[in-house]
């Protein structure tokens, strides 16, 4: 026990410092010593997803996500991962899941992504686009400033104007 809150203290202290390598490397050592623990699984992939090991990460998060099905946290963050990297439709199951657990997850209520829902628009614009209920709106039609930070947190990606 103590051997393993050490790793996870010399982990969390590497990922503030930005040393993906040594967070990935503790990490990995808690995973295989108890590969059950889902918030290890998934500070892993996340360690992963900023080392630049996308295909690790990927590989985490689904396995985080499968592994435990009832947590709303593994769906979430694989679907997030899942629009960071591209591929809204894998986010959309993996939210929709988030959903089915966590009703209340107003955030993703409102935030399913869909990159490729209109081919008229530029690249910019297609990631403002939004999925809700059917319908599609423009991120800035219902998101404020406060939100759409939050939003763009969550989702990784603080790179908006």
């Amino acid at each position: 026990m103590f051997w393993k809150l050490m790793q996870l203290s010399k982990a969390r202290s590497a990922a503030r410092s930005q040393d993906w390598s040594t967070a990935v490397t503790c990490y990995e050592k808690v995973y295989r010593s108890n590969n059950s623990d889902v918030k290890v699984i998934i500070q892993l992939a996340h360690a992963l997803k900023e080392k630049g090991d996308l295909e690790g990460a990927k590989n985490k998060y689904i396995e985080a996500a499968t592994k435990f099905e009832k947590d709303s946290d593994a769906q979430r963050q694989a679907g997030l991962f899942f629009l960071r990297v591209g591929e809204p439709d894998e986010a959309k199951v993996f939210l929709e899941r988030h959903l089915s657990i966590d009703p209340s997850a107003q955030e993703i209520h409102k935030a399913i992504l869909l990159k490729e829902s209109s081919s008229d628009l530029n690249n910019t614009e297609r990631n403002k686009v939004i999925f809700v209920n059917n319908k599609i709106l423009k991120e800035e039609d219902w998101l404020n400033s406060q939100q759409r930070f939050f939003f763009k947190y969550l989702s990784g990606s603080l790179s908006y104007k």
